[in-house]
């Protein structure tokens, strides 16, 4: 005997089975063997006629709803950006400054350096210890504070002359994250003792005595000061940020308005002496 079942799953407008055993026996298999949501969809429909937006298909007692999506809500995926890096177009020029004020150096000494060393290695025990003061050699201050390479080469810090040319940038609004990438200071040798990449120094220092205040305690330091100096930059920088006009620029906003050394204008501790600036030989 065929069972039949009408649109309302099984069951007849009236809720009655019109053969109650078949239908029982329909709906035990339809529970073994639930047809899967393709197969539903795919009877939806007649040949040529379109499905409605939104149409309900029973399938036993479960209820599906499906929909159709308009097209106007499709976003189109865009093709992928193609990104091109090009080599980056260094150049170089060598550029004579000379000092238009005394130049101050204070290297951090070797034996500082050996003393904050010795004092962690001893941890807390060393903190309790109170060592004898010892007396103060300032001719060794004096001479430990220049940065000097194995030849016996003065020099100044090539990163001072980078770091100079890099906060000039904040006069002329071109990003400091930029310039760091853009511009750079060659060494023309390295410090003996800490190896500091240096520019050479052209002149002779004198002792340059100088109270300072550490603290609360007042003290006097000696430091080397050449009142007569002049070096090389030897520059390269990046061509698609920087021109050579720009550079000869920018050294020269470095040399006028930041500095490099101690007491110079841009200094982080102070308002600055006037010292370590420069201008550009023609």
């Amino acid at each position: 005997m065929t069972a039949t079942i009408s649109a309302r799953a099984a069951g007849t407008p009236n809720g009655h089975s019109t053969n109650a055993p078949a239908v029982r026996a329909a709906k035990g298999k339809r529970k073994s063997a639930t047809p899967t949501l393709d197969a539903v969809l795919a009877g939806q429909g007649k040949p040529g006629k379109p499905i409605d937006p939104i149409q309900h298909a029973l399938v036993g007692e479960a209820q599906i709803e499906t929909r159709s999506i308009p097209a106007d809500a499709l976003v189109p995926i865009a093709p992928p950006e193609i990104v091109t890096i090009t080599a980056p177009r260094f150049q170089r020029a060598a550029i004579k400054i000379s000092g238009i004020a005394p130049y101050v150096q204070h290297k951090f000494s070797e034996k500082a350096r050996k003393i904050m060393e010795e004092n962690m290695m001893a941890g807390s025990r060393g903190k309790n210890v109170r060592k004898a003061k010892a007396p103060r050699k300032f001719e060794e201050e004096y001479e430990a504070a220049m940065h000097l390479t194995a030849d016996g080469h003065h020099g100044i810090p090539a990163p001072g002359f980078r770091s100079a040319m890099i906060s000039a940038c904040r006069l002329v609004g071109f990003s400091r994250p930029m310039a760091r990438l853009s511009v750079f200071v060659e060494a023309d040798g390295y410090d003996a003792e800490s190896g500091m990449p240096l520019v050479f120094l052209e002149g002779e220092p004198r002792v340059f005595q100088a109270p300072v205040r550490i603290g609360l305690t007042t003290s006097t330091v000696w430091r080397p000061m050449w009142e007569q100096w002049s070096c090389t930059l030897r520059l390269r920088w990046d061509a698609d940020q920087f021109t050579a006009a720009d550079i000869a620029n920018l050294v020269t906003r470095a040399g006028g308005q930041v500095g490099v050394g101690e007491g110079r204008p841009d200094s982080k501790n102070s308002d600055g002496l006037g010292y370590g600036l420069w201008e550009i030989v023609k």
